[in-house]
């Protein structure tokens, strides 16, 4: 016996009822326009999306809306706590993102000055490794951190 129920507006089309979007609702996203917005069960707004010849919901970020309501591009907010979770899908702030950002730069800036040839599979593997073999107590890190702040700092204000 199949637990999947037809939709409401379109009954050749089915959903479980376990649904983040608003297909939770019984609702197919292949009866709406595309971009149409709709609040999901999760309460975030999706919008409707062509996916492999399909229209499919997909959930929109806070940035998306706000572009669209403002009809050009603004500046995006900086992160205050740096371990807030945002469910927009943009990336956490962490030391570990922070860490790798930087090093990652300081290696392959490093590399091109000494017309070194390494992949950059290479580089990442052995930032990672250096992240790992770092006490995050000394003072070595801290300064690793400071520098890596003030790295990122600047790419921002760009």
């Amino acid at each position: 016996m199949s637990s999947r129920k037809p939709c409401v507006n379109i009954s050749s089309m089915t959903y479980s009822g376990k649904e983040q979007s608003p297909l939770h609702f019984g609702l197919s996203a292949e009866g709406f326009e595309l971009n149409f917005r709709k609040q999901g069960y999760d309460e975030l707004i999706w919008k409707v999306q062509m996916k492999n010849n399909k229209k499919v919901w997909v959930r929109t970020s806070e940035d998306d809306v706000e572009d669209e309501h403002s009809g050009k591009e603004e500046e995006k907010p900086e992160i205050q706590n740096k371990s807030e979770t945002v469910k927009t899908g943009v990336k956490k702030l962490t030391n570990y993102n922070l860490f790798l950002t930087y090093r990652l730069y300081e290696l392959k800036k490093q590399y091109t000055e000494e017309n070194k040839s390494i992949v950059n599979k290479e580089i990442f593997a052995l930032v990672v490794q250096e992240w790992k073999s770092l006490d995050k107590k000394s003072k070595e890190f801290e300064e690793v951190m400071k520098a890596a702040e003030e790295h990122h700092s600047k790419n921002v204000a760009k």
